[in-house]
C-alpha cells in the first residue's frame, strides 16, 4: 500500500512538471517526462491490480460444489 502511494505521489509531481514544460514549451524535457509519467502510471496500475487481487481473493475461502455435496456413508467400512 505504501508503494502504491509513493508511485501515485511521484506521478502527480512529474505530471505537474510535464504540464509546466508544455506550458513554457520546453521541448527537450517533454519526451523524458512523458516517458517517466507513462512508466509511473503503469507501475500504479500494476500495483493497484496486485493489491486489489490480494484483498478480494480471500473472500472466496469456501465455494459449495455444484450439484451439492457427495453422499456420505452410513457407517465406516473396515
Amino acid at each position: 500500500m505504501i508503494r502504491l502511494c509513493i508511485y501515485a505521489a511521484l506521478l502527480v509531481v512529474f505530471a505537474d512538471m510535464l504540464r509546466k514544460a508544455v506550458m513554457v514549451r520546453a521541448d527537450s524535457f517533454l519526451l523524458p517526462l512523458l516517458a517517466l509519467c507513462i512508466w509511473l502510471a503503469v507501475l500504479v496500475v500494476r500495483r493497484w491490480r496486485h493489491l486489489y487481487r490480494r484483498l478480494t481473493r480471500n473472500r472466496t475461502g469456501f465455494i459449495r460444489p455444484r450439484g451439492g455435496f457427495p453422499a456420505q456413508r452410513k457407517r465406516d467400512i473396515r
